[in-house]
């Protein structure tokens, strides 16, 4: 039960959103439209990597999709989680094969640091 409740919440909206593109615009829909701005046929909130992903998924149907983000895009995951953390990990097996250099015959001599601004860069 438990491993299937976060497979549900992805499948759902997954679903929802293919079947959105099978139904046609309701005559409702398209009358109600009174100003010259953009319509689209699909909006998402949100430019996470499930946001992008649904955006490029309903593009290659030919839909017309907006994305609104109220930050950067890319989302938590590009900007704060998975990418950054792969960085300072990158960083961490350089320093650490630097120090452990010479138990395969790789003198480095001085002293080395890691400077925390540039991994951060």
């Amino acid at each position: 039960p438990t491993l299937f409740l976060p497979l549900l919440s992805v499948m759902v909206p997954a679903t929802l959103l293919f079947l959105s593109f099978l139904l046609p615009p309701t005559t409702a829909m398209s009358s109600t439209v009174t100003t010259n701005a953009p319509t689209y046929d699909l909006l998402i909130i949100g430019g996470g990597s499930a946001g992008l992903t649904a955006a490029k998924f309903a593009a290659t149907f030919g839909n017309s999709v907006a994305i609104i983000e109220k930050a950067r895009m890319g989302g938590d995951c590009t900007w704060t989680g998975c990418i950054p953390s792969k960085t300072l990990l990158a960083s961490a097996k350089a320093a650490h094969a630097v120090r452990k250099a010479s138990d395969f015959g790789v003198m480095v001599e001085g002293d080395f640091s890691v400077d925390m601004k540039r991994v951060r860069e």
